[in-house]
């Protein structure tokens, strides 16, 4: 167990590298969604394997879901949850928004991680399906709510979600509006400072 916990770790870190290379190929959204749908499925085969006791290819199938889900995990939520936040923020509250989402972040991993021994211990592996739903839900919300950031400037960001039309509209709205520069975002002629590089 210990060298499956040490091998856990290292794996997270290596995977890392897989958002490295895909925040800024296939936008910050794809990350997203294919991060909590792959985690969701890690979950379900978690639960499904866990299920049975005493089950030596149960047992390697749970530990192969476990190095998967330390996969997918990154790829989403060890990266480009940082610095989405940061993006969409506006800019004179970007750094207190950051600082909050950075304490949310490892709060939520301190309280999973005094909560599990003792779900596992009464619940097994109903526990897992508890992440399995809340992972499903990952993809949706992204789908529906969290509009693209790549190639946009910051100020331009800004002018997406002040000019959209409805929250519901507001993918829709930067889906189909086109690259601006610095100088054609309205709300940079009068902002204190001009982010000219792109997120």
């Amino acid at each position: 167990s210990k060298l499956l916990s040490a091998g856990t770790l290292t794996w997270k870190f290596l995977s890392c590298f897989v958002a490295f290379f895909c925040i800024d190929r296939f936008g910050r959204r794809v990350c997203f969604i294919v991060s909590g749908a792959g985690m969701a499925m890690c979950m379900v085969a978690l639960a499904v394997a866990t299920s049975f006791h005493d089950n030596y290819g149960a047992s390697i199938a749970a530990a192969f879901f476990v190095y998967l889900f330390c996969f997918f995990t990154p790829i989403g939520f060890l990266g480009a949850n940082f610095l989405y936040c940061t993006e969409v923020a506006p800019i004179r509250l970007r750094v207190a928004m950051a600082s909050i989402s950075t304490a949310n972040h490892w709060l939520w991993n301190f309280a999973v991680a005094m909560i599990t021994p003792v779900a596992i211990n009464n619940i097994g592996y109903k526990y897992y399906i508890v992440y399995a739903c809340i992972g499903s839900c990952i993809p949706i919300t992204v789908y529906f709510l969290y509009p693209e950031t790549k190639g946009r400037s910051l100020e331009e960001l800004d002018t997406i979600f002040k000019d959209s039309p409805s929250v519901l509209g507001t993918v829709k709205y930067a889906k189909y509006k086109p690259m601006m520069t610095a100088e054609e975002v309205p709300y940079a002629k009068t902002s204190e400072h001009i982010h000219e590089e792109k997120v």
